[in-house]
C-alpha cells in the first residue's frame, strides 16, 4: 500500500560543490530513508551506433520531509543511481482529510549500464 514502504534507499549526497565565494563545501555524509515505496519506471534497451545498453529508472516515494537533491547520489536494491531532477513533496500546503493520510516526497533514480 501507498505511504508503507517497507524499502531502505541510501542517500550517498552529491559531488563536492563551492560556495558563493568559491570554497569547496564537501559532499554530506551517506544517510538512509527507511519507509520507501521503490516503483520502476522504465526499462528500456539503448540501441545506438556499436553500442548496446540499458537504462534503468525508478520512481522513489520517501517519507515527507525528505530532502533530495538533484545533484544527489542514491543506493536503491544494491546498485547506485543519479537523481534525475529536484524531489517534490506533496505535502507542502496540504492538509490532509484522513488522519491516516501520509503524503510522500517523489523523485526519480536513474542508471544506465552497457
Amino acid at each position: 500500500m501507498l505511504g508503507q514502504g517497507h524499502e531502505t534507499v541510501t542517500v550517498l549526497g552529491g559531488t563536492a560543490r563551492t560556495d558563493a565565494k568559491g570554497y569547496p563545501i564537501p559532499p554530506q555524509p551517506p544517510r538512509e530513508v527507511r519507509g520507501c515505496v521503490v516503483q520502476p519506471t522504465v526499462l528500456a534497451q539503448d540501441t545506438g551506433r556499436d553500442r548496446s545498453g540499458q537504462v534503468l529508472e525508478f520512481r522513489v516515494l520517501a517519507p515527507a520531509g525528505t530532502v533530495i537533491s538533484s545533484k544527489d547520489r542514491v543506493v536503491i536494491r544494491g546498485r547506485e543511481f543519479e537523481v534525475t531532477a529536484e524531489s517534490f513533496d506533496w505535502s507542502i500546503n496540504r492538509r490532509p482529510a484522513l488522519r491516516s493520510h501520509r503524503p510522500l516526497v517523489e523523485f526519480i533514480a536513474k542508471r544506465g549500464e552497457g
